[in-house]
C-alpha cells in the first residue's frame, strides 16, 4: 500500500514562438513496499499546452484527426479493457516515475524534444512504436531523431505491436535492458513512449521496477 506524504502543484509560463505557453504539473512523494523492499516513488503529471488556441482553417483535416482519436480510443478500450482516452490533439503528457524515469506519450514535433531537454534534463529516449503507429498519427519522426541528435540525446527504438500483450512480453527484456544501461550512464533521464503512454511504455516501466534495479 503506498502512503502519499507530499503533494504539490504548480504552474511555469515561458514564451515560444511568440505564444505565451503554460506548463501545468503536479508532483508528489509516495512510500511504498513490494515483497521485502521499501520504495520511494517521486511522480508527477505533465501537460503543456498553449493559451493561444488556433483553430485549424482546413476543417477538413480537424475531422480527420477527430476520427482518427476516436477510433484509435475505440480499439484501445476493446482490446485493452481500460477506460482511458488518448488526446492526441492536446500534445505530448507524461510521468516522472522515479528520479531518472519519464513515462509518457509520443513527442509529435520537435519542439517536444526542447521541452523535454530544457525542462526535463531528457538525455535518452526509448521509443517503442512500430513504423505504423508513427505514421498514423502523421508524426515526422526524422526531424525528431534530428533534433535529439542536435541536443545530444540518445534516441533508441524497442519496437512492440500497439494492443498485443505477447509482443509486449516478448521484448520486455531488451527493451528493459535498454532502460536500465541508460539510467545507470547517469547522464540525465530516460523518457520512455509509446503512443498514448497508457500500454506498452507504462508496462515497461513497471517491469523496470520489478527488476530491483531502482534503490
Amino acid at each position: 500500500m503506498a502512503v502519499v506524504n507530499k503533494w504539490s502543484f504548480w504552474r511555469s509560463r515561458s514564451v515560444v514562438g511568440g505564444d505565451e505557453e503554460v506548463v501545468a504539473k503536479k508532483r508528489f512523494l509516495c512510500n511504498f513496499k513490494v515483497g521485502s523492499k521499501k520504495w520511494r516513488w517521486v511522480g508527477g503529471i505533465c501537460c503543456k499546452h498553449s493559451e493561444k488556441i488556433e483553430v485549424e482553417e482546413n476543417s477538413s483535416s480537424l475531422s480527420s484527426n477527430g476520427r482518427k482519436m476516436e477510433d484509435y480510443n475505440t480499439l484501445m478500450k476493446r482490446l485493452m479493457r481500460n477506460p482511458y482516452d488518448y488526446h492526441h490533439d492536446l500534445g505530448m503528457n507524461y510521468t516522472l516515475i522515479t528520479d531518472g524515469l519519464i513515462v509518457g506519450s509520443q513527442p509529435q514535433k520537435p519542439e517536444d524534444i526542447d521541452h523535454l531537454k530544457e525542462e526535463q534534463n531528457v538525455a535518452y529516449i526509448l521509443n517503442l512504436q512500430q513504423d505504423k503507429d508513427i505514421e498514423y498519427w502523421g508524426i515526422d519522426l526524422k526531424s525528431i531523431i534530428k533534433r535529439c541528435e542536435e541536443f545530444g540525446i540518445h534516441h533508441m527504438r524497442h519496437p512492440a505491436k500497439d494492443f498485443d500483450p505477447d509482443s509486449l512480453r516478448s521484448g520486455l527484456p531488451k527493451a528493459v535492458s535498454s532502460l536500465e544501461w541508460a539510467i545507470s550512464e547517469g547522464k540525465g533521464r530516460v523518457y520512455v513512449h509509446c503512443t498514448a503512454g497508457l500500454g506498452r511504455a507504462p508496462a515497461v516501466g513497471i517491469a523496470f521496477i520489478c527488476t530491483g534495479f531502482v534503490e
